[in-house]
């Protein structure tokens, strides 16, 4: 049982220095890219934003256009 649980930590440590070395290696410094909608490339092509940014904009040429949207008029 001991020998099991060794074995799956070594092949955990491996994983994980992998995965390491792979984020590392990475494009961009080793960082995550974004995952806010708004910073999207592809979304912003299908005019797709982030919900916040949406209802702001909406706002501003008509209040209460996003209560009207909530109940279906």
């Amino acid at each position: 049982m001991l020998k099991l649980a060794l074995i799956t930590l070594v092949i955990l440590a491996f994983c994980m220095i992998f995965l390491a070395i792979n984020i590392i290696l990475k494009k961009g410094k080793g960082e995550f890219r974004s995952q806010h909608i708004g910073q999207n490339a592809k979304l912003r092509e299908h005019d797709i934003h982030c919900v916040q940014s949406m209802d702001a904009r909406d706002r501003k040429s008509d209040p209460h256009a996003a209560v009207r949207r909530e109940r279906g008029q």
